[in-house]
């Protein structure tokens, strides 16, 4: 009587070399590939979306920063540009800005 090795205990018998699958088939190597555009194509917005807000909120804090600078500039030191002063008079009406 042989005794089996405990590894082919565990995996089964080994195929034969006509029935064994080796790699993957076009269909299944095509669904892949499609699972990946479709997941491409709704990530891609999303992402460049949420750059472009990115930066307009690192703009947004750069520019609140240098408008609290320029408010605390003493007038004698160093006055005001004009365009900042009928920005900011124009903000303080309701009025929008050109």
């Amino acid at each position: 009587m042989e005794i089996a090795p405990i590894g082919r205990l565990i995996d089964g018998p080994e195929p034969s070399s006509a029935n064994r699958r080796e790699g993957f088939s076009l269909l299944e190597m095509m669904m892949v590939v499609t699972l990946i555009l479709i997941v491409t194509s709704i990530a891609a917005p999303i992402y460049t979306t949420c750059a472009v807000r990115a930066r307009e909120a690192v703009l947004r804090d750069h520019l609140f920063t240098l408008r609290a600078l320029i408010d605390r500039l003493h007038p004698g030191q160093w006055p005001r540009p004009r365009q900042a002063r009928r920005v900011r008079r124009k903000r303080l009406s309701g009025e929008t800005p050109d």
